[in-house]
């Protein structure tokens, strides 16, 4: 789905939140199914996701809970590493 018009930019917003942990778990049902072979994640607003009523530390957490992982890690890459 678009998203809202409405939305403001810069600033806590639960529908952002909400948003924001709506489209990573769409994400995780297409990667489980098939449909898609990887997943790459941006920061999420820890603040806009709480005020959506989302109680995850961030997406690796959700990631691990959908998937039924128990040992996680979040992972960094960039050139130096």
């Amino acid at each position: 789905p678009a998203l809202p018009a409405d939305l403001p930019l810069g600033q806590i917003s639960a529908a952002a939140g909400r948003g924001a942990y709506d489209y990573v778990c769409a994400a995780i049902d297409d990667a489980q199914a098939g449909r898609i072979r990887a997943i790459v994640t941006a920061p999420l607003n820890k603040k806009s996701m709480h005020a959506g009523g989302v109680d995850y530390p961030g997406h690796t957490e959700i990631l691990a809970e959908r998937s039924g992982t128990r040992d996680f890690a979040m992972m960094l890459a960039n050139d130096e590493l």
